[in-house]
């Protein structure tokens, strides 16, 4: 926990300087619609190379969303089963490095990346197996919704991330309401 207070605290601290130094017309708004999650600063020029990365990392993640079963064992228990977690979580944190790349595009989607993985084994259990697919429907789902109601109820870019955050909130407290999601 103290860790992750710490590397928020770095990168705000990182980010602050950006914006200080940002010119206040166009860099300064892109970068605030990138810590909001928005779409409208998506070119083709960066989008083709993320997509091809993203692409890549997702059938690498979905050939071995079997074997992610075993991370949720002791290490003992996963070696004696024939993992070979120092290859394995390699190759993991290597796909969750080429899916980041998305976010260098979109920007910071609020919540997406804490609820639906809750909702998807809430939905499909806790296999990994079924839960990773439906975690990867559920998020597209979510973030698309989330962009079609803004654009139909706002003539304006607003950032997508707003309505992912409203809408994934809801849902949060939903779950912890009727128990689905416990401390």
């Amino acid at each position: 926990l103290l860790a992750g207070i710490t590397v928020s605290a770095f990168f705000t601290g990182a980010l602050t300087v950006l914006k200080l130094t940002a010119d206040g017309r166009n860099q300064l708004h892109a970068i605030e619609f990138w810590m909001m999650g928005a779409y409208c600063y998506v070119t083709a020029n960066g989008f083709i190379p993320v997509v091809l990365l993203a692409f890549a990392s997702l059938i690498s993640v979905g050939l071995f969303r079997w074997r992610t079963n075993l991370f949720s064992l002791p290490d003992e228990s996963s070696l004696s089963l024939g993992a070979a977690l120092t290859l394995e979580r390699a190759l993991l944190i290597g796909a969750a490095v080429g899916i980041s790349a998305v976010t260098s595009l979109s920007g910071i989607i609020g919540w997406v990346g804490l609820i639906v993985p809750h909702l998807a084994r809430i939905l499909f259990g806790a296999d990994s197996r079924f839960a990773l697919p439906g975690s990867i429907l559920l998020g597209a789902l979510i973030t698309l919704s989330s962009d079609t109601v803004i654009r139909l109820l706002s003539p304006r870019e607003i950032p997508v991330g707003i309505m992912t955050s409203l809408l994934c909130v809801l849902i949060f407290c939903a779950a912890v309401l009727t128990r689905k999601i416990r401390f």
